[in-house]
């Protein structure tokens, strides 16, 4: 993924089964499945097409309000036409009425057409890094909630030391991201895992520890994105 427009920083599933759409449920949209049992997703050089990019547009600007803050994962099928769609498990707010809105209308979705043949038999994941700010502001708020008991239990200096290494390890456990700050920007770039069955990502931490060492921020940028992690734009 091209770092040509990160500036001034500072450091800091799955294809579902192919189904017909009678088989989801019009109260519900189903919960995806273990990445294991899903397809695979779109090739870099496939999403990178213009077609695929102005697919996955138009299915997205379908969807509307009704995607919110949801991971939605789509599986085309040999007609390259919505075949299976899923929301990931994570909760969100409205989350149960905005799923039952998209399964009421996915033959509405399933009649767009215009997808390159690449995307035939493949997954597609929307709305990555809005669902993965949600994930971040949850950890974030819980973690906070920790560092904040241990501040006020604690005496001010050694309490203010043990309080900012229980944040730092409470943000890191198990995250699957990695945030950096850039000047003059109010929301922060997010680097997410691949997703994909068996990630080979090293952990938010390690990747840290290691690319913090350089001193440029697009020195820094380019080392987590070596390490594995994907932007999320």
């Amino acid at each position: 993924m091209s770092l040509r427009s990160l500036r001034g920083w500072t450091v800091l599933l799955l294809a579902l089964p192919v189904v017909s759409c009678a088989s989801v449920d019009a109260a519900q949209m189903p919960q995806c499945e273990p990445l294991e049992e899903q397809a695979s997703l779109a090739t870099a050089s496939c999403s990178a097409s213009p077609e695929a990019v102005r697919f996955e547009q138009q299915l997205s600007e379908s969807m509307g309000r009704d995607l919110g803050s949801l991971l939605v994962r789509v599986t085309l099928n040999e007609q390259a036409r919505l075949g299976a769609i899923c929301v990931d498990g994570r909760p969100v707010p409205g989350g149960y009425r905005k799923r039952a809105n998209l399964a009421a209308r996915f033959d509405e979705f399933a009649a767009i057409d215009g997808a390159p043949e690449c995307l035939t038999g493949r997954r597609i994941d929307l709305n990555r890094r809005k669902a993965m700010q949600v994930e971040v502001k949850r950890r974030t708020n819980r973690c906070k909630s920790q560092f904040d008991s241990v501040r006020v239990t604690q005496s001010a200096s050694s309490g203010a030391q043990v309080a900012q290494r229980e944040f730092e390890e409470c943000l890191d456990y198990r995250a699957n991201w990695i945030t950096l700050h850039a000047i003059g920007r109010q929301q922060p770039y997010i680097f997410g895992k691949p997703e994909v069955a068996r990630p080979e990502t090293a952990k938010a931490s390690e990747t840290r520890a290691k690319c913090n060492k350089h001193r440029r921020p697009k020195d820094i940028a380019a080392c987590i994105e070596a390490d594995g992690w994907e932007l999320l734009e």
